[in-house]
């Protein structure tokens, strides 16, 4: 009897060792995963520093310093995501980070995202991403989808320091490329020149200039700037007109060449060929004369007034004036080509009576 009994103690003893175990590693098991629940005090967004920031264009310069500036709060780290693009169109712009000291072994970074105004609606990656060229790397591409209002910011924040630098980004709406519409005329073609307009003489035409971009959103006020260059040649000769007779007769061995870009006037009575201007998104061109009517200078002798330098023939067809606008904050340009044509001055009928 005695020992069955402490047969019986024993083996209570080793079930109560075995609960008491099990109880222990279970309340263990408890404290640990409290313990992984709680944040990283080094690495919660609150203790990130913001450091002061150098930048040329879109490069960002990350510089530490000693004493916290203010609390940063950032959305986790974005990688690329594929929103819908506006007619598939993308525009995309490289930043760099830069970290100082030179000597400093890791430099190593994240990326964030968000919208700059907390009140701004709307998922912030569905208008802007940024995405870095490799984890960690220091140099990123920011991608705008679509237009939007308010500012984005890009934040880059160092894995060594937590320092941390920002760029603002917002929809400027800039024009890339321009459209030169006229109005009531249409182009000719021109099998080495291309499409071209005839301007008859007499009349000023007007084109109406606006601004495009990829996403058919153009939001900057244009300033349009013009030039103006001609391309080809006349040949020219001194010429005598004989006011009895009504003749003209040009004078052999007068013969000379004159590029059409170095005519600056018709002549003595006629202004220049063309007159050009711009209002607002209104291009006009006055065209006053052809280049037929040429000549340099004259002089006159009773009767008979000699032309010098006179147009005597378009060396070639191949001629023509090239006009270029020029969207100054852009620097979008577009080009148009044309030609002063003899406009008809009058009509006249043989008789200005009938009778049966």
């Amino acid at each position: 009897m005695y020992n069955e009994f402490n047969q019986h103690k024993k083996s209570d003893a080793i079930k109560w060792a075995v609960v008491f175990i099990l109880i222990a590693v279970l309340f263990a098991g408890m404290i640990a995963a409290l313990v992984m629940a709680l944040p990283d005090k080094e690495n919660t967004p609150e203790d990130q520093e913001i450091t002061d920031v150098q930048g040329d264009g879109d490069k960002l310069s990350v510089i530490p310093q000693n004493t916290e500036v203010m609390t940063l709060r950032v959305s986790e780290p974005y990688y690329m995501a594929s929103p819908l693009a506006v007619n598939g169109y993308t525009k995309s712009v490289d930043l760099t980070a830069t970290i100082f000291p030179e000597e400093v072994a890791d430099k190593t970074v994240d990326w964030y995202i968000e919208w700059s105004d907390s009140q701004a609606s709307g998922t912030v990656t569905d208008y802007v991403t940024v995405t870095p060229a490799s984890d960690g790397a220091l140099k990123a591409t920011v991608t705008c989808y679509q237009p939007f209002d308010g500012d984005i910011l890009v934040t880059v924040v160092t894995r060594s320091g937590k320092k941390s630098a920002t760029c603002l980004v917002s929809y400027v709406g800039a024009p890339e490329t321009l459209r030169i519409t006229a109005n009531g005329i249409s182009t000719t073609s021109h099998a080495s020149i291309g499409a071209y307009y005839k301007l008859p003489t007499g009349s000023t035409y007007t084109f109406t200039l606006s601004g495009e971009n990829g996403f058919n959103d153009v939001r900057t006020d244009c300033n349009y700037t013009y030039s103006v260059r001609a391309y080809g040649n006349i040949i020219t000769a001194d010429r005598k007109y004989n006011g009895l007779t009504d003749t003209n007769t040009f004078v052999d061995g007068t013969e000379a060449t004159l590029a059409i870009n170095d005519i600056t006037k018709v002549s003595n009575y006629i202004p220049y060929v063309f007159a050009y201007s711009i209002s607002g998104n209104t291009l006009s061109i006055e065209s006053n004369a052809t280049l037929t009517s040429y000549y340099s200078s004259s002089q006159r002798s009773g009767q008979m007034v000699t032309y010098y330098d006179s147009f005597k023939a378009y060396e070639d067809d191949n001629w023509y004036y090239e006009l270029t606008v020029t969207e100054s904050n852009s620097g979008a340009t577009q080009k148009i080509r044309f030609r002063p044509e003899v406009s008809v001055s009058s009509v006249t009928l043989n008789n200005v009576k009938i009778g049966f």
